[in-house]
């Protein structure tokens, strides 16, 4: 049978009967399912419901939870994906780089306990809902049959939590930084003239960038308000390589600003602007080696303005697909997952798109177009 990721075959609805029976008698799962408070499901070989603490299915949304027996996990959850192809979940190319779907293959597999952080988009009442998931999943063998049980936690806030967290402090730190210097070079240069022009500008950035932030934590463009401005992509690319020539993750490479830059201004919100392009260079810097490029250049196209940034690094392909979602990361560690994501919310709030285009031949080459007007 076709399949991206696992094994397309299931049981028929008698031999699941049969193992449904196995569990029943078991005293231990019974009290098991009873018990714990989060989801847990019980799989056969074949990744397919045999039994599980449906109740909290109810919690989550999930309609009709009695009628479950022989779905897999994605199609429990409803899983957007989970349709895509005809053997349903974890046969679909989405499921390569799902978190649940490599917890349970894995640990039938290899006998061992296997845990994973799963970035799922459920449907809920029509719309699609993004969740971090943490998937833990045991093999077990009862009366000479394979099951796994698979423990869901649903870490949706958390992730979120510490995004917001990792975002918020390390913006807030850069902004402050730069609101010392200021004043440090003002009281060198004119000490006897009260400026605080500049000061105001960083304190305004400051101000917006913990809008854009509240933004991000509520996955919603309504819910940051654009403040048009004459923005000039030469001061700010100038105002990038500025930036990016003593931060860490430009350690020992190299940010290469192709010429001549055409002279472009744009009418577009500039703190919403150079929050994309920092997370564009940031991704293409933390994916280079020491020693690598990345570049950076402008282009007019056809009345829009075209800002790409490249890498010699290269994406997996099961993780191409993924970029634009919420809380996916190829990346350790909490509150990962958002720079691409807002990348995408926010370049659609300021009327435009990001793409990106990724081969062992070309690198790797993000694009932010933004209408020229």
């Amino acid at each position: 049978m076709d399949t991206f990721f696992a094994s397309a075959e299931r049981a028929a609805i008698s031999e699941l009967e049969k193992k449904v029976g196995i569990i029943i008698l078991n005293p231990v799962i019974d009290a098991l399912l009873s018990s714990v408070e989060g989801l847990v499901l019980v799989l056969d070989e074949n990744r397919q419901l045999v039994a599980g603490n449906l109740g909290v299915l109810k919690k989550l949304g999930v309609s009709e939870p009695l009628s479950l027996l022989g779905l897999r996990p994605g199609e429990l959850l409803e899983c957007v994906h989970a349709k895509e192809e005809p053997n349903g979940c974890g046969t679909t190319r989405f499921c390569p780089s799902c978190g649940l779907a490599i917890a349970v293959v894995a640990s039938l597999a290899s006998g061992k306990v296997q845990e994973r952080l799963c970035a799922v988009t459920v449907e809920r009442d029509g719309k699609p809902i993004d969740l971090c998931l943490k998937a833990q999943a045991t093999p077990i063998v009862l009366m000479k049959e394979k099951f796994v049980l698979v423990f869901i936690q649903d870490f949706t806030k958390e992730h979120a939590a510490h995004a917001l967290e990792r975002a918020f402090f390390h913006d807030i730190s850069n902004l402050l930084t730069g609101i010392g210097a200021a004043v440090d070079l003002m009281a060198l240069e004119h000490p006897a003239v009260d400026d605080f022009g500049m000061m105001q500008d960083l304190v305004e950035r400051l101000t917006r960038e913990v809008d854009i932030q509240r933004a991000i934590q509520n996955s919603q463009r309504s819910s940051y308000k654009t403040m048009p401005e004459d923005v000039s992509m030469r001061a700010t690319v100038k105002s990038l390589e500025s930036l990016f020539a003593t931060h860490p993750v430009a350690q020992a490479k190299r940010l290469v600003i192709s010429s001549p830059l055409p002279q472009v201004h744009l009418r577009t919100d500039r703190p919403l602007l150079v929050r994309i392009l920092t997370n564009m260079l940031t991704n293409a810097f933390e994916a280079s080696k020491t020693g690598e490029d990345v570049e950076l250049d402008v282009a007019v196209r056809d009345g829009e303005v075209c800002i790409g940034v490249w890498n010699r690094g290269v994406i997996a392909e099961e993780a191409a697909l993924r970029v634009f979602q919420k809380h996916f990361t190829t990346k350790s560690g909490p509150g990962r997952g958002v720079g691409t994501y807002s990348m995408r919310l926010f370049a659609e709030q300021l009327g435009g798109h990001v793409t990106f285009s990724s081969s062992e031949e070309w690198g790797t080459r993000f694009e932010l177009v933004l209408p020229l007007g």
